[in-house]
């Protein structure tokens, strides 16, 4: 299990587990979730967030919320690399990140961010858009014209290009996830999910990336 996936199983815990926001001990509540969802983020040697409270099945929405901003709280505070707030897609406006060298040597990954329409209310869905496996250049320009085209506005793009070819051309593998996982908890206001779409010629490899 990548350790994403254990910071939404733990999300997911602390959501069930949690009161709603209705007393005036909630900002302490909230500030509690906030430093532990910090500690998994800085790596720290943390036990799962346990309280002994229990919520009503009619609070869990407002409860969901409660654990949702303490979650963007932890990632808006941590020290790292952001992404930039997202202009128009349009604008083809890219960017890129190094991935360590422990997950892949030599390997940067650049990418397009960009909206399209203005962000409802609760947030931009987000699409994460993977290339196919022809030539690399072209396949990410393609990404971009899909992302442009697509008649799914308002919504938000990541659009990720693999960094080197040969047997480091494949979305499933772990230096790859690293960028989701820096991308996922930046995007505007939205707690809707993260959206796949992919155009490839290897449906293996995207199939293998689902799961994630």
């Amino acid at each position: 299990m990548n350790k994403f996936s254990k910071w939404l199983i733990c999300g997911a815990v602390a959501t069930i587990a949690m009161p709603a926001l209705a007393t005036s001990g909630d900002a302490n509540l909230k500030s509690d979730i906030t430093r532990w969802f910090s500690s998994v983020l800085e790596n720290n040697n943390v036990s799962r967030f346990s309280p002994d409270k229990k919520i009503k099945i009619s609070d869990i929405a407002a409860t969901d919320s409660l654990v949702w901003s303490a979650w963007v709280d932890a990632n808006r505070k941590l020290d790292e690399e952001k992404l930039p707030s997202p202009r128009p897609i349009a604008s083809g406006d890219s960017g890129e990140w190094k991935i360590p060298a422990n997950l892949e040597a030599d390997a940067t990954m650049k990418y397009y961010w960009g909206s399209k329409g203005d962000m409802p209310a609760g947030g931009y869905p987000l699409f994460l858009y993977l290339h196919g496996s022809g030539a690399p250049d072209r396949e990410w320009s393609n990404g971009l014209y899909f992302a442009r085209t697509f008649a799914d506005s308002p919504s938000v793009y990541f659009v990720p290009k693999i960094p080197r070819t040969g047997e480091w051309y494949r979305w499933w593998q772990k230096s790859k996830q690293y960028a989701w996982e820096k991308e996922h908890p930046h995007v505007p206001l939205h707690n809707t999910g993260m959206q796949l779409r992919e155009r490839s010629g290897d449906d293996a490899d995207t199939v293998r990336a689902r799961p994630f």
